[in-house]
């Protein structure tokens, strides 16, 4: 009796296994359409020479930075609950890399200069116990060099 379910069970785990590792045809289609809807999807104004609409999301992200620094630091003078700050943290990371590619491309040096202090006020924003002083210390230089960034970037 050993000698028939043993092969009879090979024999299923095979026939199974080709069925669901063969190539199948309505796959390869599949894909063709997909790149064809990909083609379709290509917007017909591409943003890569357009550089005012890229400084346009540019300036409303550095805005969106400022924003998130600036209401951090008025809850902090209101009350430092650290589950707060850790989410402050999260959004301000958050809005950061909507435009940080996009700021690293076109602004080598700027981008360095602003993650020096920016990278630094997030790491301390979502400690178990942000030290409320160093917070307060990263966010005013990051909020100086967005200011003057987004000045840079308005001309």
């Amino acid at each position: 009796m050993k000698n028939i379910i043993f092969p009879s069970i090979l024999f299923g785990i095979l026939l199974l296994g080709g069925c669901s590792f063969g190539p199948n045809h309505n796959d390869q289609a599949e894909r063709g359409n997909a790149s064809e809807d990909i083609e379709t999807m290509k917007p017909s104004h591409t943003p890569e020479g357009d550089n005012d609409g890229q400084s346009t999301g540019i300036l409303d992200g550095v805005q969106k930075v400022l924003l998130t620094i600036k209401e951090t630091e008025q809850m902090m003078e209101r009350s430092a609950q650290t589950k707060t700050v850790n989410e402050f943290g999260s959004r301000l990371e958050e809005e950061w890399d909507t435009i940080e590619k996009t700021v690293e491309k076109r602004f080598p040096e700027d981008y360095i200069s602003i993650e020096k202090s920016l990278y630094p006020l997030i790491a301390e924003m979502k400690k178990t116990t942000p030290d409320l002083a160093k917070v307060k210390n990263f966010s005013e230089q990051t909020k100086a060099k967005l200011e003057q960034f987004k000045g840079k970037v308005e001309k």
